[in-house]
């Protein structure tokens, strides 16, 4: 009897495997600035330039000031796929390049998306990234969004 309930169990398991697939739910990153930066809507192309700092300043002269965040978290995959076309390994190679080319530390890495929202809004050179869920942390910040990217 044993035997045969394995077998009926391993007949199951063949027949309606267990599913791994997980349903995640749809991300959109919007991609910030300082409200006092003169930016308006930005493309693919720009936010890349500035935030890896292929520029130096923003067209005010502004020293242009990228943050990023401590998780790898599907808003950042998002980001760092779409916009940067990059992955966590060589981003971490650009940044490295970029200090030994240029004596430039690479971005500030907040813990949270409320952290970004607030460096983004104390510096007028910043730049960041957050899910365009936690906007509505950013209402009493001096923030604009210049893209949304979905995946």
């Amino acid at each position: 009897m044993k035997a045969y309930k394995t077998a009926v169990a391993m007949l199951l398991v063949l027949l309606f495997p267990p599913s791994t697939s997980r349903s995640e739910p749809p991300v959109e990153v919007a991609v910030v600035i300082n409200a006092a930066n003169p930016m308006g809507s930005m493309t693919l192309d720009e936010v890349r330039s500035f935030y890896m700092k292929q520029k130096s300043s923003w067209p005010d002269g502004e020293k242009i000031r990228p943050v990023d965040t401590e998780t790898d978290d599907a808003a950042r995959t998002l980001f760092l796929g779409k916009v940067l076309k990059t992955n966590p390994t060589d981003l971490e190679r650009h940044w490295l390049e970029i200090k030994y080319r240029s004596a430039e530390s690479p971005p500030k890495r907040m813990e949270d998306e409320a952290g970004v929202l607030k460096y983004v809004g104390a510096f007028k050179g910043g730049i960041g990234f957050v899910a365009v869920s936690a906007l509505e942390l950013a209402k009493d910040k001096p923030i604009k969004v210049v893209l949304k990217v979905k995946k």
